[in-house]
């Protein structure tokens, strides 16, 4: 690991320079050399980040009440706006992995909040927060832009119809390196919908929109 690159990209300079080895640890990587992987700084990490972007909401936008406040933070701080912070292209590669284990939006989300915590943990809150504020985008009007988290959406609208719903794996297609997952929406224990992605979330997002569009079309839901 060249430190002192990963230092310039990050824009601090570490006194203890374990924390910064220890955030670019993955798991894997650490059950084999029998090394602390970074899980707990991410666990750290990402209650940093809810509070640093949880703080700035509720001093930039006084009139939006709680509700307004927790949707937007959701879409700020959600894995793929992690994975995405600016950056994060640059410093994934010096993440150390197990051999095979190939980087994905959690990896890179993870990555994103074990930095956050080193960095608080070697220089304190305030160099902290400013590095999160620069790296993720926090305005509402970008936010409201954002993919809808139908998921979510349709849990909600499950428990106010009273319905039960499950997320199923159906299948996964294609070689390991391109993955297709199959999800299914059951509500009541049938299965109401399915849908294929790159992802198990994306797989699950699509599955919950075409759920909640046929729900709106059915006069018995």
């Amino acid at each position: 690991m060249n430190l002192g690159e990963i230092e310039n990209l990050i824009g601090y300079v570490y006194r203890d320079k374990n924390l910064l080895t220890t955030a670019f640890t993955h798991a894997t990587y650490a059950n084999e050399k029998g090394v602390e992987s970074n899980e707990r700084l991410e666990f750290l990490g990402d209650a940093l980040v809810d509070f640093v972007t949880g703080e700035s909401f509720y001093k930039e936008y006084p009139d939006y009440q709680e509700g307004k406040l927790t949707a937007i933070r959701k879409k700020a701080v959600c894995r793929d706006a992690l994975s995405e912070a600016k950056g994060m292209g640059e410093l994934c590669p010096f993440l150390r992995l197990a051999k095979g284990v190939e980087i994905n939006p959690k990896i890179r989300a993870d990555l994103f909040e074990a930095i956050v915590a080193s960095i608080y943990l070697d220089g304190g809150f305030d160099i902290a927060k400013t590095f999160v504020l620069s790296r993720l985008d926090i305005k509402v009007e970008s936010l409201d832009k954002k993919r809808e988290d139908y998921k979510s959406a349709l849990l909600e609208l499950g428990r106010k119809k009273n319905m039960q719903i499950e997320f199923r794996e159906l299948d996964v297609l294609g070689p390991d390196h391109a993955r297709v997952f199959v999800y299914g929406v059951f509500i009541n224990g049938e299965e109401f919908s399915s849908a294929q992605g790159t992802s198990k979330k994306r797989a699950e997002q699509t599955a919950s929109k075409i759920a909640i569009q046929r729900i709106s079309n059915l006069k018995n839901y």
